[in-house]
């Protein structure tokens, strides 16, 4: 069993509330645990392994995964390419946000992954990742020499917050299932920065061997989920920029922003960076 479709990031738009309302869908399967991470991080584990994580999609017509590492940086390792030689026919989807506030998530949710930094602006400097990711124009540019423009549905954060479950309905059209399926709640919010936590010393100690990761995907959800509140404790982050690296991170992103909301049909005006 292989997906059909993959919701590719951004990270920090939204992609887990909409990972899991889509997963609400009597026609979607929608892979339980979020981040395989294995066109980019984890192609060494073998198609077999990936192809075994949906195993239990049934007769679901659209079968998906979200992944949102998969739109970071695509150039290196080849994430499109990848994807496009197993998948040549899957449906991608991408959600954007205002590339400063996505930023300063993404950040929050690097310390909540066990990376440590003395603050926002030495994660800035030192993570090229988070600016890279907030490149949206550059990240879709790179998957759009991959695939055709008809199979990805670009979304933006801020449309979905503003109406859920008409950004709902174009995923569902997107996926040629049901688009009048109405979901339960779809305004309410996962992975947000008030369930941030950090890893006991415990759980840093287990993360260093190979086998974690493979252990991750193997034990139930449940299990996983019960374990949580014994190897992580709650952490709050401070985030809080200098003025010349915020200046410093429009400058990286304002002209990729110009071009993608051009291309996109929204406003010039629909993200304020200054």
């Amino acid at each position: 069993m292989k997906p059909n479709f993959l919701v590719i990031g951004a990270p920090k738009a939204a992609t887990t509330t909409v990972c899991a309302l889509l997963s609400e869908h009597p026609e979607v399967y929608m892979l339980p645990q979020k981040g395989t991470q294995f066109f980019n991080r984890r192609y060494d584990f073998g198609w077999d392994w990936y192809e075994g994580l949906f195993s239990g999609a049934g007769d679901a017509k659209a079968i998906g995964e979200g992944s949102p590492s998969y739109a970071v940086a695509t150039g290196d390792p080849p994430t499109a390419q990848r994807i496009a030689k197993h998948l040549p026919d899957v449906r991608l989807i991408y959600i954007v946000r205002h590339p400063v506030e996505r930023l300063e998530s993404h950040y929050v949710q690097q310390i909540d992954n066990g990376q440590q930094f003395k603050s926002l602006s030495d994660a800035v400097y030192n993570s090229p990742a988070l600016v890279a990711a907030s490149r949206y124009w550059a990240r879709i540019s790179d998957y759009r020499q991959a695939f055709p423009d008809e199979q990805i549905l670009v979304l933006f954060f801020e449309d979905f917050k503003k109406d859920p479950q008409e950004t709902l309905r174009r995923c569902f059209e997107f996926l040629d299932v049901d688009p009048t399926f109405a979901v339960s709640d779809p305004k309410s919010a996962k992975n947000t920065r008030a369930d941030k936590r950090t890893d006991r010393p415990l759980l840093r100690w287990v993360r260093r061997h190979e086998s974690y990761v493979k252990l991750q995907w193997a034990l139930p959800r449940w299990f996983v989920e019960t374990l949580k509140p014994l190897l992580r404790r709650p952490i709050k982050i401070d985030v809080t920029w200098d003025e010349p690296t915020r200046l410093w991170v429009i400058e990286q992103v304002a002209d990729d922003a110009r071009q993608f909301l051009e291309f996109y049909q929204k406003p010039p005006d629909y993200w304020v960076l200054d």
